[in-house]
């Protein structure tokens, strides 16, 4: 039987609070110098994190969601905010508990050195498609597509990995 708005709410929140206190914890041993939430900050991030060389990266957690395809997080406004992101140097981490569709993308997109690189990678496979999808969503070039998509880091974490994760973290000696 599914949850009701409100529990199901309640967990998500929940799945949020566990991702976004690993972050926290990286305060204390100097890795982040910073965590800001919702309403402090651009729309479609949970919390922008500073980390201690100056780089920022916005954080987007869903726990619902049966799965995240680019026509889905472009619904949602969130490859606008991952192209925004990367146009102002910034990383994009989207977290959810389901896989997204443009995990592989992304990491292909950061192992290569080029736009050209990642065209030709990307050619004549299944992947082209969700390039193709993502640059006519956005009406972007390949190459801004490539940059976008070189700033974004889309993890899947089930509830336990994420708690886990933020207690491995909060072990670090100070």
């Amino acid at each position: 039987m599914p949850l009701s708005g409100g529990e199901a709410a309640r967990e998500g929140f929940r799945y949020e609070d566990w991702v976004l206190l690993e972050y926290f914890a990286k305060i204390f041993s100097g890795e982040v110098r910073s965590v800001r939430f919702e309403g402090l900050i651009p729309a479609k991030a949970e919390a922008v994190v500073e980390f201690a060389e100056g780089d920022r990266e916005f954080v987007q957690c869903k726990a619902g969601a049966e799965s995240w395809t680019p026509t889905r997080l472009h619904a949602d406004g969130l490859l606008q905010a991952m192209l925004d992101a990367s146009v102002s140097g910034n990383r994009f981490r989207f977290v959810s508990i389901f896989p997204c569709a443009l995990r592989e993308v992304a990491e292909l997109a950061n192992r290569l050195t080029s736009s050209a690189a990642f065209k030709q990678e990307v050619l004549g496979r299944k992947k082209n498609e969700l390039v193709a999808e993502v640059q006519a969503k956005l009406k972007v070039t390949e190459e801004q597509t490539w940059e976008m998509l070189r700033c974004a880091k889309f993890e899947s974490l089930d509830r336990v990995t994420a708690e886990r994760s933020f207690h491995n973290s909060a072990s670090i000696r100070v």
